[in-house]
């Protein structure tokens, strides 16, 4: 079997991998790992640097601190990267990818809401008399997704537990419906992340978080007793204005600092999936 073809390192090298001399060529190729756990590791990093460095400045331009703090987080998180020399892998990811980051995603950010043109609105501020987390939560995401466009195309949603990794790719680009807010349930924006949540509505909520990248099922209890129990309403909350995504999940599902960076990349990963950006 080829190394590149592994899950871990080569079984054959008796030592730790050295750093390689060059940051050029594949890094998936130089950590000899397959795509599935390279997603994984990668999935590791985008989250860790999120928490610590700044990702409007370059790997150099970087507090050296911070740095350390990241490969420290990344190591502890992925036990497998202490196969590799000073876990280079976590530094190489992040010279080849901060200076392209802000960027892509303002880019990615700018395509998925500019298929959509809300009329603006006013967000009421919340407070603490409006009763328990959980219903604020539910009330808040249908108060911040509220959008009126055109009627919506029919999509028929699948019924499959399973979903591989081409699945969410295949989204189709086109249509860009749109919702009027419902009386009683949350329901997403008709747009491309509506299409997503129409497809894999009949998904299992549990299973739809487990394949998210990084797999978030283990806050699936936390977001369930605030009122996100679906496909559907997950999808609403991809569709929020950034500064109302964050409010939303730090402050009315009360997620923790690191939790809540989780879920964001969770949500910018599948983003980019619907997109066709890759990761």
């Amino acid at each position: 079997m080829k190394s590149s073809d592994t899950d871990t390192p080569d079984s054959t090298v008796l030592h730790i991998i050295p750093e390689p001399s060059t940051a050029s060529g594949s890094l998936r190729r130089s950590m000899h790992l397959r795509e599935a756990k390279f997603r994984e590791i990668s999935a590791i990093f985008r989250t860790c640097s999120s928490i610590h460095l700044d990702e409007t400045k370059s790997h150099k331009e970087q507090d050296p601190d911070r740095v350390k703090a990241y490969r420290e987080e990344a190591v502890n998180l992925c036990p497998l990267l202490n196969r590799y020399q000073e876990a280079w892998p976590a530094i190489h990811y992040i010279r080849r990818y901060l200076p392209k980051r802000p960027s892509r995603h303002r880019h990615v950010e700018h395509r998925r809401f500019s298929a959509v043109s809300p009329e603006p609105q006013s967000v009421p501020p919340i407070s603490a008399s409006q009763g328990s987390h959980t219903k604020r939560a539910a009330v808040n995401v249908q108060t911040r997704s509220q959008k009126t466009t055109a009627p919506t195309p029919s999509i028929a949603a699948t019924s499959s537990t399973d979903l591989p990794d081409n699945h969410l790719a295949a989204v189709p680009r086109a249509g860009k419906p749109s919702v009027k807010k419902p009386s009683s349930c949350m329901t997403a924006p008709y747009s491309l992340v509506a299409v997503l949540a129409r497809r894999l509505e009949a998904l299992p909520f549990e299973r739809f978080l487990e394949l998210l990248n990084p797999n978030i099922r283990d806050l699936h209890d936390v977001l369930v007793r605030s009122g996100i129990s679906n496909v559907t309403q997950f999808c609403t909350i991809m569709d929020l204005p950034s500064s109302e995504r964050e409010l939303l999940l730090k402050h009315d599902i009360g997620l923790r600092v690191f939790d809540y960076h989780r879920v964001r990349s969770a949500m910018e990963t599948l983003g980019m999936r619907l997109m066709g950006g890759g990761f």
